[in-house]
């Protein structure tokens, strides 16, 4: 399963936003080593019982969740960049407080700037394909721009959602599956 990214006249401007899937199967492809390291890594904070049986469902979610720990709270760095795009996607794992997935691109932006948190919805708005919402932990309001979850709350004014939103190019968008 991929995500497939599209380009309108309306957003032309806005970068391209992968999901965090795509990262993590960028890496796999590019350079399994550190695709493992990661998830070793990973797994073993887990620490999921071997002898215990889980349902698919949270098998999934854990899988979800360690993509999103990959993208967002990872770091990678480029090593001898030379404009060849397979030598350039040498890289090696980062990670331990403050690292994040930067300097690829647009990820720096995504990396310096996205946090999860609990919203409050003040507005949603199909039409503008937008949604007003306050940071009930941290404070503060945002205007995201998220088509999907504006039009699955469109005319709410109030309820709750968890979320991890980004400020990429002037914009704050939902950078992950809702998870509330």
């Amino acid at each position: 399963m991929s995500t497939a990214i599209t380009t309108t006249a309306e957003n032309a401007g806005l970068p391209a936003m992968l999901d965090t899937k795509d990262v993590a199967e960028m890496f796999k492809r590019c350079n399994l080593a550190v695709y493992a390291e990661a998830r070793r890594i990973y797994y073993r904070e887990v620490n999921l019982n071997p002898c215990k049986k889980y349902p698919k469902q949270v098998l999934q979610r854990i899988e979800w969740w360690f993509w999103d720990w990959f993208a967002y709270d990872c770091a990678v760095s480029g090593i001898g960049l030379t404009g060849n795009e397979s030598e350039d996607l040498r890289i090696e794992l980062q990670y331990g407080p403050g690292a994040g997935i930067s300097p690829l691109r647009d990820f720096r932006e995504l990396d310096d700037t996205n946090f999860a948190s609990m919203f409050w919805i003040r507005d949603a708005s199909a039409v503008k394909g937008r949604l007003t919402v306050e940071d009930i932990i941290h404070g503060g309001v945002y205007e995201v721009a998220d088509v999907h979850a504006a039009s699955q709350y469109d005319g709410a004014h109030g309820g709750m959602i968890v979320n991890r939103i980004a400020h990429v190019r002037g914009v704050w968008r939902s950078c992950s599956c809702l998870l509330y």
